[in-house]
């Protein structure tokens, strides 16, 4: 069953991949000597859990995996479960956590030798470095996967490991570079067929299209993405492709669909607790009142501001939101921009819902 539920998810089934583990969980519960078993079906579970964007379910199931393994001191399922939760804690916010599980997962990978192991601890660490900002380690962390990814030819994660590179650049700022990097990867994915990442990527590159002025080719790309994980259910490529296509959609002049793309967006990233899907949306939300004129304004540059300084969002988020506020800072006074304050992220979401609801 827990090979049942890997195929299940590699083929984009990830409701049927967690009903196949939560099974193989059951038939193993209590079985003092398929602790091994229990260790890898509550890694996939978390993985699966993941993918879905129910993030602390997945942080609980890594949790298990990882004590399970450590009961038995396998450091083969040691690595396997840091990777796991440790991708979990990154997307929670709890990034500095999240990189200490994934150094723990190189360190066991290492002590093995076994290459595959030691790409895929490399990998992820440097996940957990882009989300904090350090791009050179990350940068590093991620040629050193590729090439030992390359080495033993496995399709799936060289793609996975140039995709990856492809993110730094974006989060670096150099989205020419990231739109490269990602259609050199979306080959190896496309051969390996892993829907997830394929869904993944062509969000990714419609993202960057949009970032470098080409919204009208953007579209084709997240259109795929949005209904290869909405069928899915990876949630969080969805509802990234969903705000991208608003994006698109608003540089494209049709109000209609980047107001339903973003409606969407905001009902999925409270239900999926997805803090910079709906911090995202927040900003994009902003420049799309901006259109209504000098009434607007002094609010889209309080949304911005107060976004900007929210914990736990991303570098492109916090970037956006700071240069929505740079742009819109000088038709205030210094009273006015000393005005706009921290404030929840819960508060912004109902304001910007119903301000698109309202128009």
């Amino acid at each position: 069953m827990i090979r049942r539920g890997v195929f299940l998810r590699f083929s984009g089934d990830n409701a049927g991949a967690l009903v196949a583990l939560d099974e193989a969980l059951a038939a193993l519960e209590g079985l003092e000597d398929a602790r091994a078993e229990r260790s890898q079906a509550f890694a996939g579970k978390s993985f699966t859990l993941f993918l879905m964007g129910r993030l602390e379910e997945a942080e609980r199931a890594g949790a298990e995996a990882l004590a399970l393994a450590e009961a038995i001191d396998d450091k083969a399922l040691v690595a396997s479960a840091c990777r796991v939760r440790g991708l979990a804690l990154v997307q929670l916010g709890r990034r500095e956590e999240g990189r200490d599980i994934e150094r723990r997962s190189l360190e066991a990978a290492t002590s093995l030798g076994k290459p595959s192991m030691i790409a895929a601890a490399h990998n992820n660490l440097a996940l957990a470095e882009n989300h904090l900002g350090n791009y050179a380690s990350a940068e590093a962390g991620y040629e050193s996967a590729l090439d030992l990814w390359r080495v033993a030819g496995n399709t799936l994660n060289v793609g996975r490991a140039m995709h990856n590179l492809g993110a730094v650049a974006t989060r670096k700022g150099d989205y020419a570079q990231a739109l490269d990097r990602y259609q050199a990867a979306l080959e190896h994915l496309r051969r390996a067929g892993d829907r997830n990442l394929i869904a993944l990527n062509l969000m990714s590159q419609g993202d960057a299209m949009v970032r470098i002025g080409r919204p009208r080719d953007a579209l084709s790309p997240l259109e795929q993405a949005l209904a290869m994980a909405e069928h899915d259910g990876n949630m969080l490529p969805a509802l990234d492709a969903r705000i991208v296509l608003a994006q698109a959609a608003l540089a494209l002049g049709d109000r209609a669909s980047a107001t339903r793309h973003l409606l969407a967006a905001f009902e999925g990233g409270k239900q999926h607790h997805f803090t910079n899907v709906l911090a995202d949306a927040v900003i994009v939300a902003a420049r799309m009142i901006l259109e209504a004129g000098a009434p607007e304004r002094e609010r889209a540059y309080g949304w911005a501001h107060a976004v900007a300084l929210l914990p736990g969002v991303s570098v492109t988020v916090k970037r956006d939101a700071e240069a929505l506020q740079a742009e819109l800072s000088p038709a205030f006074s210094p009273a006015v921009r000393a005005a706009a304050k921290k404030r929840e992220l819960s508060d912004l979401v109902t304001e910007a819902r119903g301000a698109l609801a309202d128009a």
